[in-house]
């Protein structure tokens, strides 16, 4: 296991798209948002897989995108439909496809399936070589497996907590995907920490799933903040007035980021001096929070690129 990221890739906010609505998959491409999942599965009827399909493959080859990258969100590995998007979209716009996303990952073997198909199909296609996988934990089982699914693929970049299909298998009563509000407390802490460390450990990033209410943006507000101060490194989103709120959530602000400059300086004078910890402002920095200065600051510059 590392703590190495895999893959730099921003995914503040990833935008989730029904890939069975031309119009929504036409205004995607306007949006300036991290990412854009064009989805396949769930908010596709079983009727129109296959004339979805072909609309992601039009409008990637067809339209401008304004996303740093593109993703799909393929039908499960134990659907009729898996092999047939896997193999269609791959040859036909792999250049286009940042990562694929395979819902309801229960067991390694539903990603290495994945992953074992699109090497298959990088034979003929070079560019097929460059797609990464996302997976979606949305069972309890799925959770129970999550520390040999996070360390199953190369090519896995991201596991996503899917709060629908989890607060089901977990038989919990809520009325909405992403409901904090319960006399419970907070029925998300468990499973986001297990996914979050998880990932962690194996340099994969862990995302938070979507929040339902879309006309309630303070809730959304406050929930990113706080599953970005846990440790997720973004959060779907399901409508477009919520890519803002969810990627401002994720981004380090300006006063984090030059109190982190202003700590490090102090931290790298200090070891040519020979201390091993100094004090900025009254708080103490040491090799412990070096590292997390560090981070915060590689991430920022990757979010300025990103911006710009």
């Amino acid at each position: 296991m590392t703590s190495i990221i895999k893959k730099i890739r921003p995914r503040r906010c990833q935008l989730s798209v029904p890939a069975s609505s031309k119009k929504m998959i036409e205004k995607a491409a306007s949006i300036k948002v991290d990412g854009v999942i064009l989805d396949l599965e769930d908010s596709v009827a079983p009727d129109q897989k296959e004339s979805a399909r072909h609309q992601i493959i039009d409008g990637l080859t067809q339209l401008d995108w304004k996303a740093s990258s593109i993703s799909v969100r393929i039908n499960g590995t134990s659907t009729e439909w898996c092999h047939q998007d896997i193999i269609e979209l791959v040859s036909s716009c792999s250049e286009k496809i940042a990562t694929l996303i395979v819902p309801m990952v229960n067991t390694p073997n539903d990603l290495l399936f994945v992953e074992t198909l699109i090497k298959q199909l990088a034979i003929k296609n070079s560019s097929a070589a460059e797609i990464g996988i996302e997976g979606l934990i949305e069972t309890v089982e799925g959770l129970s497996n999550v520390d040999k699914i996070a360390q199953s693929s190369e090519k896995l970049e991201a596991l996503v907590l899917g709060m629908g299909d989890y607060a089901a298998s977990q038989r919990m009563r809520i009325n909405t995907i992403g409901d904090v509000s319960s006399e419970a407390g907070d029925i998300w802490q468990y499973p986001r920490y297990r996914l979050i460390v998880a990932c962690h450990a194996n340099g994969i990033n862990p995302i938070d799933g979507p929040y339902a209410d879309v006309k309630d943006i303070t809730g959304l507000k406050q929930d990113s903040k706080k599953t970005s101060m846990i440790g997720m490194m973004g959060k779907w989103a399901i409508h477009p007035d919520q890519v803002t709120p969810i990627t401002e959530a994720f981004t380090p602000g300006k006063d984090a980021i030059s109190t982190a400059r202003k700590q490090k300086t102090a931290y790298e004078k200090g070891l040519s001096e020979g201390l091993g910890s100094v004090s900025v402002d009254g708080v103490m920095v040491d090799a412990a929070n070096a590292k997390t200065i560090d981070e915060l600051l590689a991430l920022n510059e990757l979010y300025e690129k990103t911006d710009s």
